[in-house]
C-alpha cells in the first residue's frame, strides 16, 4: 500500500467523481478543468492518508500480537513499523499509541511524524472488532492529517472485508492550504486470504463515497 500507487489509483476515480459533480461561480472552461483537477488531487490524498493509516493499524497489529488468529512464522511488511514506538494496553478493549516522534523516513521515502492513537475493541481479525483511529500533530510526507476514522471489521463466511468511515477529516498541505473530507470506504479481499502473515500479496475491492 505505497502512498503514491494510491494516489494514482484514486486520482482516477477523484476524476470522474469531480467531472459530474464539481461547480465553480466562474464559466470559464479552463476554470472549472483545473477546479477539478484540483479537488480530484485533494480527494486523492486524503484517500492516500486514510489508506495508509489503515495500513500502519494492520502491520501493528500483526507485529505485536494483537491481531488475532495467531500463525506461525515472520510476518511480510512493508516495515512501516520500523522506526516508531508502539505501546499497547493488556487486554480488550485495548488502547495503542504508535509514535513517529519528531520524523522517520521508510525505505520507500515515506516520512511520518506525530502520533496515531487507537482503541480497539477486539482482536483485529475477528468479525464485529472496531478500532477508532485519531492523529496527534501527525505528518505523513509534509501533510498533515486529523479527524477520526473508525474501522468496522465486516467480515463474513471465511471472506475478509472492513468499512472505514472518516469523519471531520482534515489535511493540511505543506504550504498550509487546507481542505475538509469525510466519507466511508467498504473494502472487500480478493486476494491474499491464505497467506495472512503476507501483507504485500493482498489485493482489494474498494467501493464507497466521500465529500
Amino acid at each position: 500500500m505505497k502512498l503514491k500507487n494510491y494516489l494514482l489509483a484514486f486520482a482516477t476515480l477523484s476524476v470522474m467523481t469531480c467531472l459530474y459533480s464539481c461547480k465553480k461561480e466562474s464559466s470559464s472552461p479552463s476554470n472549472e478543468l483545473e477546479t477539478t483537477f484540483e479537488l480530484s488531487g485533494d480527494q486523492a490524498i486524503s484517500e492516500n492518508l486514510n489508506s495508509d493509516a489503515e495500513y500502519i493499524l494492520n502491520e501493528a497489529a500483526v507485529d505485536n500480537n494483537f491481531a488475532g488468529a495467531r500463525n506461525t512464522g515472520v510476518a511480510e511488511t512493508m516495515n512501516v513499523l520500523g522506526c516508531p514506538k508502539v505501546n499497547v494496553s493488556q487486554g480488550f478493549p485495548k488502547t495503542i499509541s504508535i509514535d513517529f516522534g519528531a520524523g522517520c523516513t521508510t525505505s520507500n521515502g515515506v516520512t511520518r511524524s506525530g502520533i496515531i492513537n487507537i482503541t480497539l475493541s477486539d482482536s483485529l481479525r475477528k468479525s464485529g472488532s472496531v478500532a477508532v483511529m485519531t492523529f496527534d500533530n501527525y505528518y505523513v510526507s509534509g501533510f498533515r492529517k486529523e479527524g477520526t476514522i473508525t474501522w468496522t471489521n465486516t467480515s463474513q463466511g471465511g471472506t475478509k472485508s472492513w468499512e472505514r468511515k472518516c469523519v471531520d477529516g482534515k489535511i493540511t498541505g505543506p504550504g498550509g492550504k487546507y481542505w475538509l473530507h469525510s466519507g466511508t470506504q467498504n473494502v472487500v479481499q480478493t486476494a491474499g486470504s491464505p497467506t495472512p502473515l503476507n501483507l504485500l500479496d493482498d489485493v482489494f475491492s474498494i467501493t464507497g463515497s466521500h465529500t
